[in-house]
């Protein structure tokens, strides 16, 4: 099983540039290198993320992509996957 270590906490969709916030929900950095934040229904990629998150650390991660992905009219969730392609959080959008 995988233990539950970042979370996605929310999405602004709606913002240039979208944003995406993570959060560091254990009691350790993490290496997040070659994770990625998707958008479900476009199955479209936010970002691809470098580095490491702090211990109950939250960030803002910019989307990386050369337009807009989410969509803003309709249900779009996103989800957070490490870099062996693992889902570690999973966003639902609350629009509609």
């Amino acid at each position: 099983t995988q233990s539950r270590s970042s979370a996605a906490s929310d999405v602004y969709k709606r913002q240039t540039p979208e944003s995406v916030v993570i959060k560091n929900i254990s009691g350790t950095d993490i290496d997040v290198t070659g994770w990625r934040i998707c958008s479900i229904t476009g199955n479209q990629i936010h970002a691809i993320l470098q580095g490491k998150i702090g211990a109950g650390v939250e960030t803002t991660i910019t989307s990386r992509a050369s337009g807009g992905i989410w969509n803003n009219n309709d249900k779009d969730d996103g989800a957070l996957y490490n870099a062996n392609g693992g889902l570690i959080s999973y966003w639902v959008d609350p629009t509609r």
